[in-house]
């Protein structure tokens, strides 16, 4: 058996991947909470095979408001 064959999401019911979803969604509007952003961005989860990965992109790319006082703080330290 080859490798693909195990991770074919095809193959796999879609209210798998659904319920898979839905207990990520919690935590992952949690994150966005945390990092100041809108936790609408959560529901990028719901599109199939590439939610995940364009959760991880609006986490990655967008400026986070509750780092920015982190941020100010180190500059004033360091002058």
């Amino acid at each position: 058996m080859e490798l693909f064959e195990y991770i074919d999401m095809s193959r796999q019911p879609v209210w798998a991947y659904y319920i898979a979803v839905m207990l990520m969604m919690a935590p992952v509007v949690r994150i966005f909470m945390r990092a100041g952003l809108r936790p609408h961005f959560a529901l990028l989860l719901l599109v199939p095979m590439m939610g995940f990965v364009l959760v991880a992109a609006a986490l990655a790319f967008q400026k986070w408001p509750a780092a920015q006082p982190l941020v100010l703080k180190k500059r004033e330290k360091k002058s």
